[in-house]
């Protein structure tokens, strides 16, 4: 689970570099990808990527905290 969790971190973490590399003139020609110029295409590709991995973080992340939290609630103590 550890791996899979460092891996998917990893992922959003190129993904976002990536992402950022047409503001520094890589990936960023004048060829068209389909119908969008290649800056746009890129981002647009990572970003859907990043959008997998936020579906991924709220099954890794969130969802045993509600569970735990399900289990054993917070109670505050007066």
């Amino acid at each position: 689970m550890k791996s899979a969790r460092k891996l998917l971190w990893l992922v959003v973490v190129v993904a976002l570099a990536i992402t950022t590399l047409p503001y520094f003139g890589i990936l960023n020609g004048r060829e068209f990808i389909g119908p969008f110029p290649q800056p746009l295409a890129v981002t647009l590709a990572c970003n859907v990527v990043l959008t997998l991995c936020v579906f991924a973080i709220y099954w890794l992340y969130f969802k045993p905290f509600f569970a735990a939290i399900a289990r054993k609630p917070i109670v505050e103590k007066k």
